[in-house]
């Protein structure tokens, strides 16, 4: 089967479409994944322009604001350095203003910190776990279009290859049910291109040996 040709431009080209495939959906899911991650990050951003002194200590309470986030992955709204509620996170006071990564209560959080006309200072975040499911349900979202259409194409590629060669099959069907004194020329009008030197050497074998007398054959 190795030896076959269909066998081997199939494998070759379908193990090409697998290569350039996996490159592809590789890049695809990262970049998607790196979008959504910027995606929520700009989230945090728009909830914290919308906070202000004055209606501050009313999310501050609340402590999970889920406008504009998903179940998976709940907005906190909270001032630093501010003890009085007791579901607050324990966030430090010394945080930096922007973004930063930390962990807190056992968990990691993705913190957007401003500081408000007020002096006060305020966090909006986010639990990374819910964040990393959300960018990585994105990203799987881009890559399944090449799951359905892979398949497909390397489909495509076995009829192509087998419909190119099928005159090889068919000459090759012509041969097999000749007589031994039928030595016609093969007609090889519809043959692939890079296979008509062997059959016009076949060919010229074929008028070599309607040439030769049948007696001399037989001696031979």
């Amino acid at each position: 089967m190795k030896n076959s040709l269909q066998y081997r431009l199939i494998s070759w080209i379908a193990g090409c479409i697998l290569v350039i495939g996996a490159i592809a959906g590789f890049f695809s899911f990262f970049d998607a994944f790196q979008q959504a991650y910027q995606f929520q990050d700009e989230q945090l951003i728009q909830v914290a322009r919308l906070i202000n002194s004055n209606r501050l200590a009313v999310a501050d309470a609340g402590v999970l604001s889920r406008t504009g986030a998903s179940a998976d992955s709940p907005l906190i709204v909270q001032l630093l350095g501010n003890p009085q509620y007791r579901g607050n996170l324990p966030l430090p006071r010394n945080l930096a203003n922007g973004f930063q990564t930390v962990d807190i209560a056992g968990h990691s959080w993705r913190l957007y910190v401003k500081q408000l006309d007020s002096g006060d200072r305020v966090a909006v975040g986010q639990r990374t776990e819910g964040r990393t499911q959300i960018a990585r349900a994105s990203g799987l979202r881009t890559i399944m279009p090449f799951g359905v259409l892979l398949p497909v194409l390397m489909g495509l590629v076995v009829l192509a290859v087998r419909k190119t060669l099928g005159s090889v099959d068919r000459l090759t069907s012509e041969l097999d049910a000749r007589s031994e004194s039928d030595l016609r020329p093969l007609d090889i009008a519809a043959a692939p291109q890079e296979i008509k030197p062997f059959l016009l050497s076949i060919n010229r074998l074929l008028l070599r040996l309607g040439r030769t007398p049948a007696q001399s054959l037989h001696h031979r």
